[in-house]
């Protein structure tokens, strides 16, 4: 009886340290997607994620602050935020790269805002979005001047102009091979706002 309980405890004694050893031995860091895109790129890739955006606009006296939870899709050519504001309808982002539009879908209302802006289709924006670019930027394109700022360790970005500011923060990122899904926006009211600075 006496050798079989020390056999149980030596038994126990190596699987105890062999758990210990193997729990505390150095394990390779498994790099983080933010990390290879600062180090790489796209190339290729495409990642998804979670943000928190907050705009204000200051148009003609009429202040307008508002933010939203959304998700996101990136790569080098597209750029879609889907936004959940808590009291409004969804509300979708769309960039493509060569275009010199960003489109609003909203689609409770079915309703696209086209904001038309002369060489947004040359702005890597899904880069700026995620900080991939410089990290501070002063932007003078005609009449629209503002100051563009990336914080990489909280993941924040700010644009502030006299016109708007924006703020958002990306919560959650990761790479995906999933394609952005098809919009079916037929029956959708087009709606062209063209800026002229």
């Amino acid at each position: 009886m006496k050798n079989c309980l020390t056999l149980v405890l030596k038994r126990l004694f190596l699987g105890l340290f062999l758990f210990v050893f193997y729990s505390c031995a150095y394990k390779s860091p498994v790099e983080e997607p933010y990390s290879i895109l600062i180090k790489e790129g796209f190339s290729g890739r495409t990642v998804k994620g979670k943000c928190f955006l907050k705009g204000e606009s200051f148009f003609l006296k009429n202040n307008f602050s508002g933010g939203a939870y959304g998700d996101f899709i990136a790569s080098a050519e597209i750029l879609i935020l889907y936004l959940k504001p808590p009291l409004s309808s969804e509300v979708i982002l769309l960039w493509k790269k060569g275009e010199d539009v960003i489109k609003m879908i909203n689609l409770d209302k079915k309703k696209i805002y086209k904001i038309v802006y002369e060489r947004l289709g040359q702005a890597d924006l899904s880069f700026y979005f995620l900080g991939l670019r410089e990290k501070r930027l002063h932007l003078k394109r005609g009449l629209l001047e503002g100051e563009y700022q990336f914080f990489p360790e909280e993941r924040e970005g700010i644009f502030t102009s006299p016109i708007f500011n924006l703020n958002w923060k990306i919560k959650e990122l990761e790479f995906t091979s999933e394609l952005p899904p098809t919009l079916e926006l037929t029956g959708f009211k087009e709606k062209e706002i063209e800026l002229p600075f």
